[in-house]
C-alpha cells in the first residue's frame, strides 16, 4: 500500500504450504515411471525366444535406468535350488573374487539368503540395506571398499522363494512405499516366470521318460506275442506229436501270463494317475499326453491359482495341448494381468480360476473383471456344491468344472471357449 506521495507504507505477505501438491506430483511421476517399467519387464520376461539368463539381464538393465529407484548400474539374480542359491546373471562390474566366492550361497544366510526363504519361514519381503558396513545382516565379504546400500527382492511363487534379485544403491536408498510395492510385485512376476520355466522343463523330462516307458512296454509286449505266433504255427502243423504239443501249449500259457502281467502294470499306472498320484511324473504325463490333438496351440491361457502343486496337473495338460500359459499367484494379480492384457490389445483366450481359491474371492474377481469390460471367457475348476456353482455362473463365469472331470474334458472346454473368443475377435 502506498501513500499519496507514492511511498510504500504497508505490505501484505501470504504463505501457502505446497508440500502436499509437490508430494502428489512426485508420486504421480513415480507411478507413471514404474507402470511403464512393469509393462516392459513383463514383455521381456515372456519372450521365450531368448534364454532365461538373458531375459533377466535385460530386466536388470531396465531397472537401473529408473530415476525413482536411484540404483547403481550393478545388480544380479540368484536362483534357488533346494537349500542353496546359485548366481544366474549379473550386470555391472564385479570382482572375479566376488563372482567366484558368491557363486552359491545358502538360503537363510546373509541378506539374499534371508529374502529367499519361504513366507512361512519369515522370508518373502523386500529387504533394504542402508549401509553394507553397518548392517549386521550383511554377513558376507563386501565387494569393494566403498560403502553401498542394496535392495534385496525375493522372487516368489505360491509362497515359496524361487530366487532373489539384488540391486546396488548409494548408502541409505529411498524407502518409498510405491517403490517397495513395485519391487515386490516385480519379484512375484519373476518368480512366476521361473516357476513356469521349471514346470516346462519338468514336462519335457516327463515326456522323455514317457517315451522310454512306451518303448519298454512295446518291447515287453512284442516278445511274448512273437512267441505266441510261433507256437500257433507249431500247433497248426499236423505232424506235431502229442509231447511236442504239450510243450508248446505250456509255452503259450507262460507267454499269456507274461502279457497279462504287462497289461496289469499299464492298468496300475492308469489308476494311479486318475487317483491324482503325481509322484511319478511320467505316469501323469502319459495320461495327459494321451490326447491325439494339440487342441490349444498358440492359445493364451491365464491360470489364476494360489498353489502350483494344486494346479500342476492342469498346467501339464495345457502345455501338452499346445497352450501358452501365463500364471497369476492370486485373484488380485489375475485381475491385474487380465486387465493389462486387454488394454494392450492382447487379451487372453481364456481365464481359468483353478481349485484352491476361495469361491468368494473368485466371485468378486469375476464380477470386477466384467464391470471393467474384460469379456474373455472365464472358467472355474472347483469342488464346491451346486449352489456355489450357480452363484459363480451368475456373476459372469462361462463354465464351472468339477475336480473329478479329466484333463481331456478340461482341454476340450478351453478349446471350445477360446475358439468362440477368436471368432468374436475376427
Amino acid at each position: 500500500m502506498r501513500s499519496k506521495s507514492g511511498k510504500i507504507t504497508t505490505s501484505v505477505v501470504t504463505h501457502r504450504d505446497v508440500t502436499k501438491e509437490v508430494e502428489s506430483e512426485r508420486r504421480l511421476w513415480i507411478e507413471a515411471e514404474l507402470a511403464g517399467m512393469e509393462s516392459e519387464v513383463r514383455e521381456t520376461l515372456h519372450n521365450s525366444d531368448i534364454s532365461l539368463a538373458d531375459r533377466c539381464r535385460q530386466v536388470i538393465e531396465r531397472l537401473v535406468q529408473l530415476d525413482c529407484l536411484q540404483v547403481q548400474h550393478k545388480g544380479g539374480i540368484y536362483l534357488a535350488d533346494g537349500d542353496t542359491l546359485g548366481l544366474l546373471t549379473t550386470v555391472g562390474e564385479f570382482s572375479e573374487g566376488f563372482l567366484e566366492r558368491e557363486a552359491t550361497i545358502s538360503v537363510g544366510s546373509s541378506l539374499c539368503g534371508r529374502a529367499a526363504m519361504g513366507r512361512e519361514e519369515g522370508g518373502g519381503e523386500v529387504l533394504v540395506c542402508d549401509d553394507c558396513f553397518s548392517d549386521p545382516r550383511h554377513e558376507h565379504e563386501h565387494d569393494g571398499t566403498e560403502a553401498y546400500g542394496q535392495y534385496i527382492v525375493p522372487m516368489m511363487a505360491s509362497g515359496e522363494g524361487c530366487g532373489v534379485l539384488f540391486l546396488y544403491t548409494a548408502p541409505h536408498p529411498p524407502k518409498d512405499r510405491d517403490v517397495l510395492k513395485t519391487l515386490r510385485s516385480l519379484g512375484e512376476v519373476l518368480g512366476g516366470i521361473i516357476a513356469g520355466e521349471r514346470l516346462a522343463a519338468d514336462v519335457e523330462v516327463a515326456r522323455e521318460a514317457q517315451r522310454r516307458s512306451v518303448h519298454s512296454m512295446a518291447v515287453e509286449l512284442r516278445s511274448p506275442l512273437v512267441s505266441l505266433l510261433g507256437s500257433v504255427r507249431v500247433l497248426e502243423n499236423k505232424r506235431t506229436d502229442v509231447l511236442e504239443r504239450g510243450r508248446v501249449l505250456e509255452q503259450v500259457r507262460l507267454d499269456a501270463e507274461h502279457l497279462v502281467a504287462v497289461v496289469d502294470n499299464v492298468i496300475d499306472i492308469s489308476v494311479a494317475s486318475q487317483d491324482g498320484n503325481t509322484g511319478c511324473m511320467d505316469e501323469v504325463v502319459g495320461q495327459i499326453c494321451g490326447q491325439r490333438e494339440r487342441v490349444l496351440v498358440d492359445r493364451r491361457i491365464l491360470v489364476v491359482t494360489d498353489s502350483l502343486n494344486t494346479s500342476r496337473e492342469l498346467l501339464f495338460a495345457l502345455d501338452a495341448a499346445g497352450a501358452r500359459v501365463e500364471l497369476a499367484q492370486d485373484e488380485r494379480r489375475g485381475m491385474g494381468l487380465a486387465s493389462a492384457a486387454q488394454k494392450a490389445g492382447r487379451p487372453h483366450s481364456v481365464i481359468v480360476f483353478d481349485a484352491g481359491l476361495e469361491a468368494g474371492k473368485v466371485k468378486y474377481a469375476v464380477r470386477m473383471l466384467r464391470k471393467s469390460g474384460v469379456g474373455e471367457p472365464v472358467i472355474v475348476r472347483t469342488s464346491e456344491d451346486d449352489e456355489v456353482i450357480q452363484e459363480l455362473l451368475a456373476v459372469g463365469c462361462d463354465d464351472v468344472l468339477g475336480m473329478d472331470q479329466g484333463m481331456n474334458v478340461v482341454a476340450g472346454v478351453l478349446a471350445r471357449l477360446s475358439a468362440g473368443q477368436a471368432q468374436d475377435a475376427a
